[in-house]
């Protein structure tokens, strides 16, 4: 079971640093374009947001897909003998 908590808090902790590297790129764009730097941190925090939604909802269902494909079959009950 930690396997399985350990693959969901990857696929969490790699969304969140793909939209903070978005943010950041679009802040060093903006300010490389001489924008204020008021406005690149408000430019760069919204496409971090952004890329968060964007992120978490495609991404999880992929995770869980590949958990349950990784995991073993589960055991079944041997059949119930019924009394006749």
């Amino acid at each position: 079971m930690r396997i399985v908590a350990d693959r969901q808090a990857f696929a969490v902790v790699v969304s969140i640093a793909l939209s903070l590297t978005a943010g950041l790129v679009f802040f060093i764009a903006a300010w490389a374009g001489g924008y204020s730097w008021v406005g690149g941190l408000g430019g760069g925090g919204w496409v971090a947001f952004l890329t968060l939604i964007i992120a978490l909802p495609t991404l999880m269902p992929w995770m869980r897909e590949r958990l349950r494909r990784d995991q073993p079959p589960a055991a079944t009950a041997p059949p119930r003998q019924v009394e006749t």
